[in-house]
């Protein structure tokens, strides 16, 4: 595997918590809580993924 290869990964990566989070969230965060809830979320399940 290429530096660039390795690098777009990590990019995709927090792009695509982004887009989660922002998706998910716009349904469901009806306060800041909820937001943070949310966001944790969506990050715990990408870090059960990479394990």
């Amino acid at each position: 595997m290429g530096s660039s290869a390795i690098t777009f990964g990590g990019f995709a990566e927090e792009l695509a918590k982004g887009a989660l989070i922002v998706v998910v969230g716009w349904k469901l965060a009806t306060s800041t809580r909820d937001g943070l809830f949310v966001g944790g979320v969506v990050g715990l399940g990408f870090a059960i993924l990479e394990s």
